[in-house]
């Protein structure tokens, strides 16, 4: 399944790689005590996405050894998987180490006698952790120190794996009896940056568990352009030929999904927030009107051209609404407790959060050990009939993208299969071509 004996011009082609090592640890916790899988494995596949705190890998063992019974595997063994390439510039080794732990064993199969399958599904060694311990204590701190705390005490993650931003104010508060993964979700809820949300994940290129903000997703230099495009050149210079092939998607798919009807409802333009304190029985509300001071490129969702009952939908506040009760003196003067907290820039991270899906694609492409979750891409994609005369872009999918989920699959080759998401458009969308004849067909 790797290229393991990859010719020196072969290693030149993206998406080469090598399977280093599949170690598999038994449960009796020897480090000396390991089952050498690299050799009956096929087809690797590993999921990461910014919105799970976890990533999984996936595979199939094709055994002739009696492997589950001499072994005794029960599904929580410990794993280690390298994957490398060498970079073609630099010569530098480029390489996946994971290590992980056996999630679920299942999909057995008897493919004839003498040789039984099954699959893999492995888990972040913290998933574990997670699900042995229930949090019931206070906390007092920045949301990031919080997050970090619970990290190292409670998952057991090494500080240096941690990528926590630091600018992400300060909560008060008591666990309310909840596992660890829980309480970090829950603790999200309540910051922002600059009015925008905050994604905690982990990611395989670094192995780090990152906390960062939309906002800092969106101020990244962009990493690189791909192209969709039916025609090219194929270069002769194996270096070049590197890069075409790194940069070009070669399948693009997409849901579309875009409903404003459901958009308006989800409060992407407008929203309420009702707040009742217990304390001071007083009850406020906060109205929000679509307002983007960041985005990922330069012309909105929407127009004030969009109106219904002849009004611009972002005037509308009542679609969605939202209902918090606050205890402002729960700790005295104190008034950064919890729910406390929440306020109107709740309403406006909910709406970056939901605008965030526009529009969504999924594009395949050459697997790129350098590319990581949470990068921002530019994407060009040709314009439908368009032919090797016509250098044609559609502005409706071409543009500035976040990828927010990968599936890495390693079988002949490596590829990629990255969810990109936008919140915005190259071209306004008021830029509508005049029907000019409408007898004519489009």
């Amino acid at each position: 399944m790797s290229n393991l004996n990859a010719s020196v011009t072969e290693s030149y082609r993206a998406g080469a790689y090598t399977l280093d090592k599949v170690h598999l640890f038994t449960n009796l916790n020897n480090p000396e005590q390991y089952i050498d899988l690299t050799n009956v494995c096929q087809s690797f596949i590993i999921k990461e996405s910014i919105y799970s705190m976890g990533i999984t890998l996936e595979f199939f063992v094709y055994d002739s050894r009696g492997l589950l019974e001499a072994f005794k595997i029960m599904g929580n063994e410990k794993i280690n998987v390298i994957l490398s390439r060498r970079d073609v510039v630099s010569k530098e080794k480029k390489e996946y180490d994971l290590n992980l732990r056996i999630g679920k064993i299942d999909s057995y199969s008897r493919q004839k006698e003498t040789m039984q399958a099954f699959k893999l599904t492995c888990v972040s060694d913290y998933v574990y952790h997670n699900n042995l311990i229930a949090l019931t204590k206070p906390f007092s701190d920045s949301v990031g120190k919080s997050i970090t705390d619970i990290c190292k005490n409670n998952l057991n993650i090494n500080e240096g794996n941690l990528e926590i931003a630091k600018d992400t104010g300060s909560v008060t508060g008591v666990y309310p009896r909840l596992k660890p993964l829980s309480a970090i979700k829950w603790l999200l809820k309540n910051i922002t940056d600059n009015k925008t949300p905050f994604f905690f994940y982990e990611r395989i290129s670094d192995n780090k568990l990152v906390l960062e903000s939309y906002k800092t997703m969106i101020d990244k230099n962009v990493y690189d352009e791909y192209t969709y495009e039916p025609y090219f050149d194929v270069p002769l210079i194996e270096k070049d030929l590197y890069e075409l092939e790194r940069k070009r998607i070669s399948a693009m798919s997409s849901d579309l999904d875009v409903s404003q009807l459901e958009s308006i409802a989800d409060g992407c333009y407008g929203s309420t927030l009702h707040t009742l304190d217990i304390a001071t029985k007083s009850y406020k509300t906060v109205e929000y009107n679509y307002n983007r001071d960041v985005k990922l490129n330069d012309n909105d969702p929407l127009s004030d051209n969009m109106k219904l009952l002849d009004t611009p939908i972002k005037e509308f506040t009542k679609g969605k609404n939202f209902f918090i009760s606050q205890n402002s003196l729960a700790y005295g003067n104190d008034l950064n407790n919890y729910n406390n907290v929440i306020s109107s820039g709740y309403l406006d991270s909910h709406s970056y959060l939901k605008n965030l899906n526009t529009l969504t694609i999924n594009v395949t492409i050459n697997g790129d050990f350098d590319l990581k979750l949470g990068n921002k891409i530019h994407v060009s994609i040709n314009r439908a009939g368009s032919d090797a005369k016509e250098i044609a872009v559609d502005k409706y999918f071409t543009g500035n993208y976040i990828i927010t989920a990968i599936e890495h699959s390693f079988k002949e080759r490596y590829k990629m299969n990255l969810t990109l998401k936008k919140d915005s458009f190259e071209d306004s969308i008021d830029d509508i071509i005049k029907i000019q004849d409408r007898a004519k067909e489009v």
